[in-house]
């Protein structure tokens, strides 16, 4: 498949854009599963008319394997929101997005199993360093008694793990898709599961403000149209761990953005993790580049 633009470039302008999602959550008062859902509803109807224009064919003639392939990645996008999310009831923040991090292991042990992707040493050293950046990110945020760490715990594992299903039934269908049909219908499926969660779960679903509305826009059109469409659209490019590993970025983003609007400071075990983080990110995507 030819690449009109470099994939490195596509996946930086992801990880960027997927960053701005932790601003957006924080702005709004609605509760996670709704805010999860609405955001993938909304970035679904944004790219399905342009899919269906476009790509109407690519529709009409998925196999049997490619839709079930579609569902799968759609109920594991949802799974790890609704998973993740939850955990955060249970366990700390810093334990849950620690746990959560662990998605590239997860991503290049099934990647090994299912599409026999070689690891090299400096690809395996370049996920140590990342994910012990980002344990020292978390170590950082202490505040809080958990009231059962140990379901957080598991709930967290298991969003990892569904973040990785999403990934690798991506990196399947984005070899045979283009990214509006793929995404368009991932989000949808998604959608759907995260907002039956929400409503079985007695969130509210509707009504809500217009500023929260424009906040659930906001990240379906930055954090998700642009950010998780530009991860998918590289999967078809770059091995599924380069994408796994280079989504750690995500909370060096988010506290970057932080700091710009609200002056947080990252504590010093903080910039120390974000370093490592980064370097890793780097040791990593140099070896997929060489």
């Amino acid at each position: 498949m030819r690449k009109p633009i470099n994939p490195y470039l596509v996946l930086a302008l992801g990880v960027v854009a997927v960053s701005g999602a932790a601003v957006f959550i924080k702005l709004s008062s609605a509760p996670p599963l709704v805010i999860a859902g609405y955001r993938l509803l909304l970035a679904s109807l944004m790219l399905f008319p342009l899919a269906w224009l476009n790509h109407r064919q690519e529709f009409l003639l998925l196999s049997r394997r490619q839709r079930t392939l579609l569902v799968a990645s759609g109920l594991a996008l949802a799974m790890h929101f609704a998973a993740w999310v939850s955990s955060l009831r249970y366990t700390s923040v810093a334990s849950s997005t620690v746990l959560v991090s662990t998605q590239p292991i997860f991503v290049m042990i099934l990647s090994y199993l299912l599409h026999k992707e070689k690891v090299s040493r400096q690809q395996l050293v370049g996920t140590g360093l990342a994910l012990a950046g980002s344990l020292l990110i978390g170590l950082a945020d202490t505040g809080g008694t958990a009231p059962a760490p140990l379901r957080g715990d598991i709930l967290a594992l298991i969003g990892a793990l569904a973040a990785a299903v999403y990934f690798l039934c991506g990196k399947t269908l984005r070899s045979q898709m283009a990214v509006i049909p793929y995404a368009a219908s991932v989000y949808g499926i998604s959608a759907i599961m995260l907002l039956l969660l929400a409503s079985l779960t007695g969130n509210q679903l509707w009504p809500y403000s217009p500023r929260e509305w424009l906040l659930f826009a906001a990240l379906a059109l930055i954090c998700t149209v642009i950010g998780h469409s530009s991860l998918n659209w590289a999967l078809a490019y770059l091995p599924t761990a380069a994408v796994g590993i280079a989504t750690l970025g995500e909370p060096l983003g988010a506290s970057i953005m932080a700091y710009i609007i609200w002056r947080e400071v990252p504590a010093p075990l903080q910039l120390a993790g974000s370093a490592l983080l980064l370097s890793g990110i780097l040791l990593f995507l140099m070896e997929n580049k060489n």
